[in-house]
């Protein structure tokens, strides 16, 4: 691993605590409870990355397979987490996803937490260009994973909804200046 990117996790790992989460590894064992390190670190040789299948997110709820369609228009395809990506989310709050289309704002901004969600967000996309794609080092080639046209749009949703809350732009402005830079 490129010694930049070691300083930078190391940077995210002690910044944790002061964000109100606990650190996703810790000096002692970092490969986590699960071997997390470990199996992050086998993604960037995996295909198809941190993602287990490309699928079709349709507006009544339902999740389709790729070669299906929705039955109403308005559905957005990428791809699906890897079960385990998706519960380190879930039930330890590390975020390894890009794909934010379709993502609640209030749950992507995370206030409970200091935005750790879009600070998370903000070091993947700088581990992406730093550590050549790192977890997605293969996954770049996973034709339909990411939506460019749909995380777009849905970026700039998420901006107008952010910047249309002058008391939020008062009290996190560094944050939400960030947040438009990423």
């Amino acid at each position: 691993m490129h010694p930049a990117v070691k300083k930078i996790l190391w940077i995210f790992v002690l910044a944790c605590p002061l964000w109100g989460v606990s650190a996703p590894v810790t000096a002692r064992n970092p490969s986590g409870p699960d071997g997390d390190a470990t199996r992050i670190q086998a993604l960037k040789s995996d295909a198809r990355g941190p993602f287990q299948s490309i699928q079709w997110y349709c507006p009544d709820g339902k999740i389709l397979p790729a070669k299906e369609r929705c039955a109403s228009p308005g559905g957005r395809q990428h791809g699906r987490l890897k079960d385990w990506v998706a519960d380190l989310a879930r039930k330890r709050h590390i975020f390894l996803n890009v794909v934010l289309s379709g993502a609640d704002p209030f749950a992507v901004w995370d206030e409970k937490t200091f935005q750790s969600r879009l600070k998370q967000y903000a070091l993947v996309q700088y581990l992406i260009q730093a550590d050549q794609g790192w977890i997605y080092r293969q996954a770049r080639y996973y034709r339909g994973a990411v939506q460019a046209e749909d995380e777009s749009a849905w970026g700039k949703s998420f901006l107008d909804w952010l910047l249309g809350d002058t008391e939020r732009l008062k009290t996190s402005f560094f944050q939400v200046r960030e947040a438009c830079r990423t």
